[in-house]
């Protein structure tokens, strides 16, 4: 089995997989009949996947990285690329709703996976106070005009741009960030695990909405700060790293 991630943001869990799994990653697709990938960001090249998997009779284990509320779930495509490889997905609610909402069946779970940065600046030492990365929507917008107008002398970071998605720059990023902010997109969404684990496991402390998985919050319960996001940032600097996050459900992972 070969590894590939179509996405820049999946390039370090791929090789934390490649190294787990003894698996080679690879940076373009390029079969040979009966050849098995695993994908990380399979949304990103549909229909190539698609035509190639039918031109060499390929097996795709793919990992499903999107809410089921993202408008790819409308494109009957990336269903079709679902429905004939064998998937995992990150939440057993999302697993629950794939099977009975688009007739796809989930093979397994697996966890986002992040290396431990190299040094640590000590919490209270670190230079960004807040730090949010993702989309541009009204409601993370308000939050941080909010937080602008709360802590108008705190050096805040809210970046729209995707400009930190290469992994070194992100961890760079994050080992020198006090509180990270998870605000999903849609609403009704499960836990960004992919944004927090990274955090976490950078020291940074993460505040966060309750998701629409309940296992999900009862298994961060020790690590993230969970609730109303304008009540905590209004209390935030009372709020310290919770539990170390060195012993996080790693067994998700061993679904191979």
């Amino acid at each position: 089995m070969k590894i590939i991630f179509l996405h820049e943001i999946f390039k370090e869990l791929a090789f934390i997989l490649s190294k787990n799994l003894n698996c080679e990653i690879v940076e373009t697709l390029k079969p040979k009949i009966n050849d098995e990938y695993l994908i990380i960001g399979a949304h990103n090249k549909t229909i190539n996947l698609l035509d190639n998997k039918k031109k060499f009779n390929l097996t795709y284990h793919i990992l499903q990285t999107e809410q089921l509320n993202n408008n790819i779930f409308n494109n009957k495509y990336y269903l079709e690329l679902l429905r004939n490889s064998k998937v995992y997905d990150w939440s057993n609610y999302n697993i629950s709703k794939l099977k009975n909402i688009y007739n796809i069946n989930c093979y397994g779970m697996y966890s986002f996976y992040f290396l431990n940065p190299n040094d640590f600046i000590p919490f209270n030492d670190r230079p960004i106070d807040f730090l949010f990365i993702g989309s541009m929507n009204l409601q993370r917008d308000r939050l941080k005009k909010l937080l602008v107008t709360l802590y108008p002398d705190k050096k805040i970071i809210w970046d729209y741009n995707n400009s930190f998605y290469e992994p070194l720059k992100l961890k760079n990023l994050l080992s020198k960030t006090k509180y990270v902010l998870n605000l999903p997109y849609y609403k009704d969404s499960v836990l960004e695990e992919h944004r927090i684990n990274n955090a976490l496991i950078c020291g940074c402390v993460c505040l966060s909405p309750f998701s629409y998985d309940e296992e999900l919050n009862e298994i961060y319960k020790d690590y993230v700060y969970f609730g109303n996001l304008d009540k905590l940032i209004k209390n935030i600097f009372n709020l310290k790293p919770k539990k170390e996050f060195i012993d996080y459900p790693k067994n998700l992972l061993e679904v191979f």
